[in-house]
C-alpha cells in the first residue's frame, strides 16, 4: 500500500539538513525513507534611526540611534552604513563605540566586515540644529549581498529661538 506523506521544514540555519520518516505497524513490520535538503541562506538586513526627544532649537544637541539588524540566517558581508545631513544639521561627533566620520553632508561609519545572522550593530551620533525647518536625515545601509541600499528618512523639526 503507498501513503504520501507531505512534511513542511521550517531550517533555522543554512547547510544540508537530512530527515528520516519511519512507518511502525501494528505485526511489527517497520518501513523507512531519508532524504537530505539543502537549505540555502541569506542575510536580511533592517536598519532604523531614532531619537528620544521633539524638536529642536537652532543650536541643540540631539544623540541619534542607529540600529542594523541581521534577521537572516547568513552572515552579512561589508555592512557600510552612512547618514546624510540636511544643510540644517551638523554633525559633532559619535560614542566611543562608533566610529564615524564626516564627509562633506555626510556621516560614515566604520564598515563593519561581518555581521552574523541574529545580531545588531548600534551606532550613535551627536547632531547640532544650525538653521530653522522641518528636514530629513536620510540612513542608507548597503552589505556586499545586497541588490541595493535599504534608506529610511527620520524627521527633524528645527525651531526659531526667540
Amino acid at each position: 500500500q503507498n501513503v504520501e506523506l507531505k512534511v513542511k521544514y521550517q531550517a533555522r540555519s543554512a547547510g544540508v539538513k537530512t530527515s528520516k520518516v519511519v512507518v511502525l505497524e501494528a505485526g511489527a513490520s517497520t518501513a523507512e525513507v531519508a532524504s537530505e535538503t539543502e537549505v540555502v541562506g541569506a542575510a536580511n538586513l533592517a536598519s532604523s534611526i531614532s531619537t528620544g526627544g521633539g524638536p529642536l532649537g537652532v543650536g541643540d544637541r540631539a544623540t541619534y540611534r542607529v540600529l542594523v539588524r541581521n534577521r537572516g540566517n547568513e552572515a552579512a558581508s561589508n555592512v557600510e552604513v552612512r547618514l546624510e545631513l540636511p544643510d540644517a544639521v551638523e554633525f559633532v561627533s559619535s560614542d566611543n563605540r562608533s566610529t564615524a566620520s564626516a564627509d562633506g553632508r555626510e556621516v560614515v561609519f566604520q564598515s563593519i566586515p561581518r555581521l552574523e545572522a541574529g545580531r545588531d550593530l548600534t551606532f550613535q551620533v551627536i547632531l547640532k540644529a544650525t538653521r530653522p525647518g522641518d528636514v530629513r536625515l536620510a540612513l542608507r545601509t548597503d552589505a556586499d549581498d545586497m541588490q541595493r541600499p535599504i534608506t529610511q528618512e527620520e524627521q527633524v523639526v528645527i525651531l526659531a529661538n526667540e
